[in-house]
Parts: structure tokens; sequence; C-alpha cells
């Protein structure tokens, strides 16, 4: 087993879509849907031509439905062993539309508002001299 890095992701930075990178350049995309396609609801699949990769490799994007799901995956399948090379997974927030990005940044407003009113915050006693 080995030991897991702690990473820390901002609001802006996860999203529902994934970069899957360093996938073996031997028409793979039909098995690699299926794997990421497995385990949650994948929208969109595509293999990206534009972006620069290692020789003999590809890069596809994915679009999952929910950001969870999409987390999900990112964590199940980062560094999986795919044909015999390491899959690298990465979020893509550029890809979103600015549509995407709103709703994106206004389920996570919910989300907090809904934890904050759900806090019952007590007041604490004072500790000072006693008044006798």
């Amino acid at each position: 087993n080995k030991p897991n890095a702690v990473k820390v992701y901002t609001v802006s930075q996860e999203s529902c879509y994934l970069m899957i990178q360093h996938v073996p350049a031997i028409d793979l995309g039909t098995q690699l849907a299926r794997l990421l396609n497995n385990s949650s609801t994948l929208i969109r699949f595509e293999k990206i031509n534009s972006i620069p990769c290692e020789e003999f490799t590809e890069v596809y994007l994915a679009k999952y439905s929910t950001l969870a799901s999409a987390r999900y995956v990112k964590k199940k399948y980062d560094d999986h062993s795919f044909y015999g090379s390491q899959l690298h997974l990465t979020y893509a927030p550029e890809q979103e539309t600015a549509d995407e990005t709103c709703k994106k940044l206004e389920v996570y407003r919910r989300k907090a508002c809904k934890i904050l009113n759900g806090l019952s915050f007590q007041p604490s006693k004072s500790k000072g001299k006693n008044s006798s």
C-alpha cells in the first residue's frame, strides 16, 4: 500500500469534467469509456487531439452528471493501470461553460448555507472574576 498524498481543491478547481491522460494510443476509447461509465453516469466522452501528450499516448475528456460522480471516478481511477499504462486523471474546469460554473458555485453556496443554518451557536460563558 503506497501512502496517499493529501490534495486540496478549491471550488473553482473541481469540475464535472475530467481529463484522462496517458491512455495508450492503440484505439482504446471504447474500453476506457466502458471502464469510466461502469461506476458513474458518463454524459460525454471524447478524444482530445488539441492537447499535447506523450508519444504513443492519447488524451480523453469525460463529463459526469454530478461533481460527486467525477470526484469518485477521479479517486478510483487516478494512477489506475490500464493496458500497461498508469492513467492520470485531472479535473478540467476550463472545459466548463460560464453557465455550468455559475451553477456549480450556486450548489456550493446552497450547501454552505444549509450547513451554517444547521449549526446552533451557543454563547460561551464568561470566565471573568466573581462579582462578590
